[in-house]
């Protein structure tokens, strides 16, 4: 333990000695903070989007219009047809794909009524090129939360909620019983 208390010792001294090395001490880390801070974000914003839409639902169209109006997203091209997304995807004209497509025959049951609601929403599948993880992973993120607001929202309209609600709890214990 002394000997790496003398090093410091020693080192500081060295330091202090000589002047030339005070600015880069000192100033250097300043202008990286500066100049870096502003290069690295996690913000993101206006992602190319290609959207497939094979749905007749108007569920679909609605989605479809509030993933336009997002400024998170850049609809680059809709379309009615089936596409080879791997070849899209490696264009790289687009970063992501969402595909929305009619479900198999089902519907949610309204149990007020004891009858089918018109609560039937369309296949969603998002297809997301992972070269950049860190975006794709927020953009898949924000998209999904795009989703689930529609989805709950329409779901009230007709007296249902969501099954699970979070709820934060922080309760404090002086006595740590």
């Amino acid at each position: 333990m002394r000997r790496i208390l003398y090093l410091l010792k020693k080192e500081f001294i060295e330091i202090f000695r000589q002047k030339e090395l005070m600015p880069l001490l000192f100033i250097m880390p300043l202008i990286q903070i500066i100049v870096l801070g502003n290069v690295v974000t996690t913000d993101v914003e206006r992602v190319p989007v290609e959207i497939v839409n094979l749905s007749d639902s108007p569920h679909a169209v609605r989605m479809i219009n509030r993933i336009t109006r997002s400024p998170l997203f850049t609809v680059e091209k809709i379309s009615r047809e089936k596409t080879d997304t791997v070849e899209t995807l490696k264009k790289g004209e687009v970063k992501t794909i969402i595909l929305f497509r009619d479900p198999p025959g089902k519907t949610m049951v309204d149990p007020k009524a004891n009858m089918k609601s018109p609560l039937k929403y369309p296949q969603i599948q998002v297809i997301i090129d992972g070269v950049d993880s860190n975006t794709s992973s927020i953009a898949a993120g924000y998209f999904n939360g795009i989703i689930k607001q529609y989805i709950l929202q329409d779901v009230e309209q007709y007296g249902q909620g969501m099954p699970v609600e979070n709820k934060t709890l922080i309760r404090f214990n002086p006595r740590l019983k």
